[in-house]
């Protein structure tokens, strides 16, 4: 494990997933190398995909040399949960002038604090699901009529397609999680039997 503090550990691209609320931290040293810190400002620019009006933009500092954006988690915890497009933009310390050097998209993920995280959505549609397949072994109607209104059922077989959908993406969402954090996943071989 490393000293995620120091910055000689610092991740080398604009992590895929930020957690809100949490300090975050990155540098570029492909685009240090070519645009020096005593000449160049590295400027980023997120817009968030759903909702084009919500945009933010971070300038790097200039840290030993190097490009390095740095952002504490009591100004993180301001950004809206969801994906986002960024842009990297170098501007010339002289007059301003800007050109493009990279783009990408980065998930800004909700603090653990918050109810609306991916993982937790994904966990509790699995939990629905396996609640729903519960009470369908103790009512077999697939139609019911309430009060004039006509409410459908999914059927057992459709409710087990996706409990074992939602149960595979759960399961990655911890295997995802496990790696990011150096740990070794076991890996599970599938054999369909049948005729």
């Amino acid at each position: 494990m490393n000293n995620l503090f120091d910055v000689e550990n610092y991740p080398d691209d604009v992590p895929a997933e930020l957690v809100a609320g949490y300090r975050w931290a990155w540098t570029r040293s492909e685009i240090t190398s070519v645009y020096s810190t005593d000449l160049y400002t590295l400027i980023y620019r997120f817009q968030k995909l759903d909702d084009p009006a919500t945009t933010w933009e971070v300038t790097a500092g200039k840290v030993s040399g190097a490009h390095v954006v740095e952002i504490t988690g009591t100004d993180s915890v301001e950004y809206l949960p969801g994906d986002y497009e960024f842009i990297a933009l170098i501007q010339r310390d002289s007059d301003s002038a800007e050109v493009h050097v990279e783009s990408g998209y980065a998930e800004i993920l909700p603090s653990f604090e918050y109810d609306g995280d991916a993982a937790n959505w994904t966990y509790k549609v699995l939990n629905a699901v396996r609640a729903a397949i519960a009470g369908t072994a103790s009512s077999d109607q697939l139609e019911i009529e309430v009060a004039g209104r006509r409410i459908v059922r999914r059927s057992a077989t459709e409710l087990l397609a996706l409990e074992q959908e939602f149960a595979r993406r759960w399961q990655k969402i911890k295997d995802d999680r496990a790696k990011a954090n150096g740990k070794s996943v076991r890996s599970t071989v599938l054999i369909k039997m049948g005729a």
